[in-house]
């Protein structure tokens, strides 16, 4: 204890001596900027230029050698005015480190102060610094826009960045709230940064006394599992081969929400990130080990903190197939050992003798039968949050509390399991623990070698569980067997039940704006509850086989029958239920939202409004017209009837359209204009020839193609008015469809709306349907 409390002061004490001159009052000062005076900054939107334009201000101002915005105007299916601010500081060296972030927001409504003005912020603060050294190796500042789009700005600048090729190292600072976690974030799908860049950030981190350093091993493992997965601009770097890793704290905070503002953000995690990225920065400014990367699987034992390290582990991928393959053969052995140890039940029929007749076999079955008992826990857990939907009228109650709920549904799945036994005298199963291993070795098997071929490092999880599952069926000590089984369950779980979880669960509450049809809720409800129970129903198997190979479990199922523990069970969900039903859902960082959708057909002059929510738009105040609506109820979408006539001066589309013949085919020339008195948020065009015939399309703009269809898109915010230049050509009699959506920010229709904690997000959709018609000899104007 003595040596614990020293070792703690003498950390506190070099903290002061560890830290750097990285000032977070300026950074402070630009987050600011960022995110009040600019506001939002989606991707291409005049606000996120001036962000460009205000961050290569802040550049030349603090000293950078070369500062300028490299314009990126498309990505891979969308027109835009986005671009990467760029600054960079000049070293002795051609070796170039990038310090980057993105300066972009998630959308219109989102001012983006944690994601990620504040890693914007960071950098800005560390090019004032670094601009004042004299540096070995060349810096460059990177303010990506387009991320939230999917790493848009980072991978233009990867491609199309001229010195590339020099740059040696990559340093990525994606959000920098407060002082709670903050990860790194070392991959990509198919990469990893080196082994000496991870140590070396955790060294330097714990160098600087700061806590909570986070290596979320589980959610990285489901993440990047297959490409789709999420990330941050580290990644297009990490691809080229480049040395390259990323910080991010706590992305279970309001990101992606306008509660992603300056009032709900902690300033103090900016020089903290900060801090570490300098440290960086010095450490490598005079070469880097190596410019390659890595792959690997990362573990972590312990966390990291400034008297302690944690323990890493780095293993290679032909190890967890090694593993994999060793659980698969103990499998087998256990398999062989087990059926060896079986019961042998004759199937001679047992006669009754007062009927003649033979008695039904009542083991039969087993299987099925252990399988329905999975039912009753996995049920009573996943519905354990309706109760206090239904007594406080919220639909997710969970949104703030998912510790205590999580609790709650444990809580009923025991409950559950205890009805379960309390039906196994009843029922009477199997009592050969082969049975029962077979099953549960089979299923895991099931698991574990198709996900073999997808990712390796996924497939560990389920081999894991056959491995202990085997052990504990295989080692004939009691005390391990018990051990062995309760350690099988757990990887499973926990890369089911990962460090994003809550994250994840959020942001599925928060897409759910459609689903109001009961059976669209029911197959949403069933298709979950079969998932977890076929992810318990190898380790029900896997305990009716322990539970039969020995003794030791009956006394503590006997108890575990006793009315006392089914009371004492209901008693503690009764008293964890009050204390949530008194809970508030929502708070400050945390809002309900309400989608508010007009749509106007240009063609049948049709207007339509309309309300959605994840959650009951019980309580909502509209005004509109001089006249009040509430909406009560537990209703998740509204119509809501327009009573004035509708402003269609706001936009203007017109089109000029030129035809050649020649022989059985018709060749366009389409001069499209559309006019807006403001700028819509996004526009997009679609065109589908019927037969799927669409020959030639050729426009200035970038488009997208795919089976006769092509698709046009400008994102976002794009300057009116927008000019299109096209052509293609038909053959015969083939007609083209076209489609024009127009989507603004705001409402055409003037309506206001009311309800505490609440976020109205407000579109208006206009829509234009016009048909290229072949062999019509004239020139049609509009």
């Amino acid at each position: 204890m003595i040596f614990f409390t020293i070792a703690l002061l003498l950390s506190f004490l070099n903290i002061a001596s560890a830290q750097t001159e990285f000032s977070k009052q300026h950074a402070e000062q630009i987050l600011k900027v960022l995110s009040v005076d600019i506001g939002p900054r989606p991707m291409g939107s005049p606000a996120e230029q001036r962000a460009l334009k205000f961050a290569v201000d802040k550049f030349k101002s603090f000293g950078c050698d070369t500062a300028y915005i490299m314009p990126m105007t498309f990505t891979a299916k969308v027109n835009t005015n986005s671009g990467v601010a760029v600054g960079i500081k000049k070293g002795a060296a051609k070796r170039i480190i990038v310090i980057g972030g993105h300066i972009d927001s998630a959308g219109p409504e989102i001012p983006g102060a944690n994601d990620n003005g504040s890693g914007s912020a960071v950098v800005l603060e560390l090019s004032r610094i670094i601009a004042k050294r004299e540096m070995q190796s060349t810096v460059v500042f990177a303010l990506f826009g387009g991320e939230e789009q999917g790493l848009q700005g980072s991978t233009y600048f990867a491609d199309f960045f001229p010195d590339i090729d020099s740059v040696a190292l990559m340093l990525q600072v994606d959000m920098a709230n407060g002082l709670g976690i903050l990860e790194i974030d070392p991959h990509t799908y198919t990469q990893s940064a080196p082994k000496w860049l991870v140590k070396a950030a955790i060294e330097e981190y714990n160098k600087l006394g700061y806590t909570n350093l986070s290596y979320p091993v589980h959610a990285f493992t489901l993440n990047y599992a297959t490409p789709m997965g999420v990330g941050s601009d580290h990644q297009p770097f990490l691809d080229r081969g480049i040395p390259s890793i990323a910080f991010i704290t706590d992305i279970t905070k309001p990101i992606h929400t306008p509660q992603d503002n300056y009032k709900n953000f902690d300033l103090r995690g900016l020089k903290r990130s900060g801090d570490l990225v300098l440290k960086l920065v010095e450490r490598f400014d005079k070469g880097i080990p190596d410019r390659t990367t890595d792959k690997y699987w990362l573990y972590v034992i312990g966390s990291f903190t400034p008297i302690s390290s944690g323990f890493t582990i780095f293993l290679p991928k032909w190890i967890l197939t090694a593993f994999i393959l060793v659980s698969i053969i103990l499998s087998v052995v256990t398999f062989i050992d087990v059926r060896r140890r079986r019961l042998v039940v004759t199937q001679s029929p047992i006669i009754n003798s007062s009927t003649d007749l033979p008695i039904p076999n009542p083991r039969r079955f087993s299987g099925i039968k252990l399988f329905l008992f999975t039912i009753p826990p996995v049920t009573l857990a996943w519905f354990a949050s309706d109760l206090l939907c239904l007594l406080k009228g919220i639909r997710y109650p969970w949104f703030t509390d998912f510790g205590l709920y999580l609790l709650l549904s444990a809580m009923f799945g025991f409950l559950g399991l205890l009805m379960s036994f309390r039906f196994e005298k009843k029922i009477r199963l199997s009592k050969c623990p082969y049975y029962f291993y077979k099953r549960s070795a089979i299923l895991l098997l099931i698991y574990t070698i198709p996900l073999s071929f997808l990712n390796t490092s996924i497939a560990i999880y389920p081999a894991a569980g056959l491995f202990f599952v085997s052990l504990a069926l295989l080692i004939r000590v009691r005390f391990l067997k018990i051990i062995l089984f309760l350690i099988a369950p757990f990887p499973m779980f926990r890369i089911v039940f990962n460090e994003w979880t809550l994250f994840s669960v959020r942001s599925y509450a928060m897409a759910r704006f459609q689903l109001s049809d009961s059976a669209v809720t029911a197959s949403v409800n069933f298709i979950p509850i079969l998932l977890l129970i076929f992810l318990v129903l190898p380790f029900f198997y896997a305990f009716a086989a322990v539970y039969r190979d020995t003794p030791t479990f009956k006394p503590i199922m006997e108890k575990l029958k006793t009315g006392k523990i089914f009371v004492v069970t209901i008693t503690a969900i009764g008293i964890l239920s009050f204390h949530l039903y008194h809970r508030p859902v929502y708070n400050e960082e945390w809002f309900r939202t309400v989608q508010v959708n007009q749509t106007f057909d240009v063609n049948t002059k049709e207007f339509n409004i309309n309300l959605k929510s994840f959650e009951y738009l019980d309580s909502v105040k509209i005004k509109h017209s001089k006249r009040d609506t509430l909406l009560l109820g537990k209703i998740l979408t509204a119509h809501i009837e327009p009573l004035a006539t509708l402003d269609t001066t706001r936009w203007k589309i017109a089109r000029e359209v030129k035809k050649k013949y020649s022989n059985d085919t018709t060749y366009f020339d389409v001069n499209l204009q559309l006019f807006s008195k403001q700028r819509p948020y996004k526009i997009e065009i679609y065109y589908d020839d019927e037969e799927r015939l669409i020959r030639s399309f050729e426009t200035d703009w970038k488009f997208t193609a795919m089976k006769g269809k092509i698709n046009l898109s400008w994102y976002s915010f794009p300057e009116m008015h927008l000019k299109v230049l096209l052509r293609f050509y038909t053959i015969r009699d083939d007609t083209v469809s076209e489609r024009i959506k127009v989507t603004y920010a705001d409402l055409i229709y003037p309506m206001e709306f009311e309800r505490e904690k609440t976020n109205f997000i407000k579109r208006t959709v206009v829509n234009e349907d016009y048909k290229y018609i072949s062999r019509l000899l004239h020139t049609t104007y509009y």
